[in-house]
């Protein structure tokens, strides 16, 4: 029979084991398995607390910068999706910047577009010219009825 293990001997077992990382993960099947007195089961318990005290201390520190300057907290929890996106942008090239020529190309007005009447509108009011109207002429109507 053996003996019991001494709680400091436990302890002492564990911390040399989380300093390892040698022990299964808590709630795992391997750590349902180990016996109540195995140090890597105390191991894997240690180690779940100090993830979720991690944890639960980040929450707190983003709920504060939140309260406190909301601007750097939304940069904080969108820094991964935005480098993400810069990944994403770089790697498909639609990060290319525009040259002296493209930028005064468009900065160009574009020439102004033609008004066209369609068959079967309503007419179209012509823009800076009160009472004119824009309409598709009745000859090319029969015209495009008979054929």
């Amino acid at each position: 029979m053996t003996r019991p293990t001494l709680p400091a001997e436990l302890w002492d077992q564990a911390a040399a084991l989380c300093l390892t990382g040698d022990f299964p993960a808590y709630g795992s099947p391997q750590w349902c398995v180990l016996p109540l007195e195995s140090p890597a089961r105390l191991a894997a318990v240690v180690d779940a607390a100090e993830a979720w005290r991690r944890h639960a201390s980040e929450q707190a520190r983003l709920e504060a910068l939140q309260e406190s300057d909301p601007d750097a907290w939304f940069r904080e929890v969108t820094a991964d999706a935005n480098s993400e996106a810069q990944r994403t942008i770089r790697r498909l090239g639609l990060s290319r910047s525009l040259d002296a020529s493209e930028r005064a190309k468009r900065r160009r007005p574009l020439p102004p577009h033609q008004l066209r009447a369609t068959p079967g509108w309503p007419p179209i009011a012509v823009p800076g010219r009160p009472g004119h109207y824009l309409t598709y002429p009745a000859d090319r109507a029969a015209a495009m009825e008979a054929a």
